[in-house]
């Protein structure tokens, strides 16, 4: 029984080796050069989105008040170098200066990106945002933008 049981290891064996030479698979078979598994897909759709914040400031001119922009940004990791989004943003009035503080409302607005990583730290972001600006933060009954001070 133990001679039957040897022999039938040998050939076992022996198939296995013609079947590798045939170029048949292995657990042990390489992968093709420059292939890279999506890491992204092993997670859940929770764990690949990604949240962001925004603030951004712009100096007061002729006719707008110093204005901040406040964001938020949701994305989702198509794979391990691909970020799509979209975001929401709200545009602050701020007043012309340390002597005229005042807070207004100056808009609000809705913002979409795509990031994409080339090498290491060094990514290609494209992005499109449309905010709309009351009427009012625009043009105020004075004509300047301001109120109670009128163009000569």
């Amino acid at each position: 029984m133990q001679q039957n049981l040897q022999a039938a290891q040998s050939q076992l064996n022996d198939l296995k080796s013609k079947i590798l030479k045939a170029g048949g698979g292995s657990s042990d078979a390489e992968m093709p050069e420059g292939f890279k598994p999506n890491n992204q897909k092993t997670k859940s759709f929770l764990q690949r989105l990604e949240y962001g914040a925004n603030v951004q400031t712009q100096r007061a001119t002729n006719y707008f008040p110093v204005t901040s922009d406040l964001g938020l940004s949701l994305g989702y990791k198509l794979n391990d170098k691909s970020v799509i989004g979209i975001g929401a943003s709200y545009k602050l009035g701020l007043g012309r200066g340390w002597n005229n503080i005042s807070v207004s409302h100056q808009g609000v607005g809705i913002r979409s990106y795509v990031d994409w990583k080339i090498k290491g730290s060094f990514w290609i972001s494209g992005g499109m945002s449309k905010t709309t600006v009351p009427p009012s933060a625009i043009l105020t009954s004075s004509g300047t933008g301001m109120p109670g001070k009128k163009v000569v």
